[in-house]
């Protein structure tokens, strides 16, 4: 296995006109060996020009990545001794499922007992012994995708590189593919850098992320760090599903605590902790990034308190285990995520809710930048 670094990579591509179109610009990042490091950003920000240039798929423009200890800039792809899967499973279809297993050791002239010894121990690890003899288009969608990751087991490469490969299969599939994908990792203890746009597979999966934008790298860290730590309003929004709520407005330092005001006449105050960070936000304009299960709709008998507001109730969304609620303070459309279950009959109807003032976060709402 090997560790992967990035030293001040770039990545510029030429148009059509010979205009410069940049992929990644001066990214530093260090993959340690043995990690499952996850590249999350939406479509465009660089993160698979980032995993083809480790693959010796493009040119770096300037900086050195290395594989271990060794510069890879000028090395050939076949060379790396890395492996790829690709977003589209790009099996053979006129092969078996052995077959396309075996057919990268054979074109490497590997002996057939050992080639035939890999491509039993792959199709053991991901449970498709059955399947050998069947060609791609009788398998289905998850099976095709097992089989893609198979031929990169039997390579045994250092390092595995995938290229959003969960994103063709229905939501289910994603769920069972990414448990054993993760079980993968642990059996194999293996290097992986993993490309995806889902912050549901980027949390679940990664021990480091890196959130991606514009070819820059925005934050790097454990995906609970970043959860709760963002630095910005893109990382803050771009991790969690229902996103962070952001709402504009400023804070008054009252005689016993911070108060939060909403802009614009809306109906949230909410008192906050004493912390020095967000009392040298006082009389200044600020987002305040609330996430959607860090306010929770005040219920019969608890009595509101420095943190409840009131707010217009829209929409409830029943999940079974809780209730997805959009509400109106007057001027922002915020949600929460109740652990309580809220009947869709509420609708229609004011309720009071109660912030976790320990779960707020505020944020510069010129350059979005973290404050507190």
């Amino acid at each position: 296995m090997a560790s992967v670094t990035f030293k001040n990579v770039t990545k510029i591509y030429r148009g059509r006109r010979g205009e410069e179109i940049p992929a990644v610009l001066d990214l530093n990042l260090e993959v340690p060996d043995k990690s499952f490091v996850v590249l999350l950003g939406a479509s465009g920000c660089g993160k698979t020009s980032t995993l083809r240039m480790v693959a010796g798929l493009e040119n770096i423009t300037s900086g050195e990545i290395l594989i271990g200890d060794r510069v890879v800039n000028d090395i050939p792809p076949g060379e790396r001794d890395v492996t790829m899967v690709f977003q589209n499973y790009a099996l053979y279809p006129h092969l078996n499922v052995a077959d396309n297993l075996a057919f990268g050791l054979r074109v490497r002239h590997f002996p057939e007992k050992e080639v035939a010894r890999r491509v039993r121990e792959a199709a053991a690890i991901l449970g498709i012994e059955n399947l050998l003899d069947r060609r791609p288009r009788d398998l289905s969608g998850g099976q095709q995708q097992r089989v893609a990751v198979g031929r990169a087991i039997v390579r045994q490469p250092r390092v595995f590189l995938f290229d959003e490969p969960l994103s063709n299969l229905d939501a289910k599939m994603r769920g069972q593919l990414r448990a054993e994908l993760i079980k993968l990792h642990q059996r194999l203890q293996t290097t992986i850098l993993y490309v995806t746009h889902d912050q549901a597979e980027a949390m679940t999966m990664g021990s480091s992320i890196t959130v991606m934008r514009d070819g820059a790298a925005e934050q790097s860290g454990p995906p609970l760090e970043l959860y709760r730590n963002p630095v910005n309003t893109y990382v803050a929004g771009f991790l969690g599903s229902p996103s962070m709520n952001f709402i504009r407005g400023s804070i008054a330092n009252q005689s016993c605590a911070p108060v939060f005001r909403e802009s614009g006449g809306g109906t949230m105050e909410v008192e906050l902790p004493r912390d020095e960070r967000v009392l040298h936000a006082a009389g200044r304009e600020v987002l305040l990034g609330l996430r959607p299960e860090s306010f929770q709709p005040l219920m019969p008998g608890e009595k509101p308190d420095a943190a409840t507001f009131p707010a217009h109730l829209d929409i409830v969304e029943p999940t079974g285990a809780e209730s997805i609620c959009y509400l109106q303070t007057g001027v922002n459309t915020l949600v929460c995520r109740s652990r309580h279950l809220i009947s869709p009959r509420e609708t229609g109807h004011r309720m009071l809710f109660r912030a976790d003032p320990s779960q707020v976060l505020l944020f510069d709402p010129v350059d979005g930048r973290r404050l507190a």
